[in-house]
């Protein structure tokens, strides 16, 4: 008996330690930093500006809305979720379907697709210096995404974030053009802020040499006003 029970509490004891584990490792891998499941929302205050010839050609305040609609295995046997995007000029108007998203969550990587083009968003672990291509999986031109400022606090839109993790999507200055766009994801909620600014100035000479003359270009951001389940 006495080594029936001793292998009982073996057993039981290497279960135990597996599942405290994985758990941890779940933590440790950053995978908080991307929760979802049927039911989750998330809603976000946008504001996109558009220039042309160095004017503002077009700007847009507006609210969006993800929600995770169903739960599915891809034909890769992949777990996929389809996420439902709807958007509304103001908080008293009515939602209206946008278009649908596909995210993929396999082989460490989140995949997501909007607009007819999948893109890695986030990689796991989630280490500051970590990087990847976001474009692994489309026909654009290969990137360079990294984190930045694992672990650290944000805030946005008058909220408070006491563990995020800023991935910088693009980050490329030059005397004629401008691709800066980063997104910041917080534990145990997603994605909370998001900026991007896409600019090509003026460097010829009708222009008179003005550098700071904007041929085109667009900033967005995506602001974090809640987020919950329905």
């Amino acid at each position: 008996m006495k080594k029936v029970g001793y292998l009982l509490i073996l057993v039981a004891g290497i279960f135990y330690g597996c599942s405290e584990t994985e758990e941890f490792n779940e933590q440790s891998l950053g995978k908080a930093y991307f929760p979802m499941e049927v039911g989750d929302f998330w809603i976000y205050n946008v504001t996109s500006v558009k220039y042309l010839q160095d004017t503002v050609s077009d700007s847009s305040t507006f609210q969006l809305r993800e929600r995770v609609d169903t739960l599915y295995n891809n034909l890769a046997g992949e777990p996929t979720f389809k996420l439902i995007r709807s958007r509304r000029t103001t908080a008293n108007d009515p939602w209206l379907d946008d278009s649908v998203i596909i995210v993929t969550v396999a082989n460490n990587r989140v995949r997501r697709m909007a607009d007819n083009t999948e893109l890695v968003k986030l990689v796991f672990p989630a280490k500051n210096g970590k990087n990847w291509d976001p474009n692994e999986y489309n026909t654009l031109d290969p990137g360079n995404a990294f984190y930045q400022n694992v672990g650290q606090p944000f805030s946005a839109g008058g909220k408070e974030y006491g563990n995020t993790a800023t991935v910088s999507v693009n980050d490329f200055v030059s005397a004629i053009n401008k691709d800066v766009r980063k997104e910041v994801y917080a534990e145990g909620i997603g994605m909370v802020y998001k900026d991007y600014e896409v600019i090509d100035y003026c460097n010829i000479m009708d222009c008179n040499f003005d550098f700071n003359f904007i041929l085109r270009g667009s900033h967005r951001t995506e602001v974090l006003e809640s987020s919950g389940k329905l």
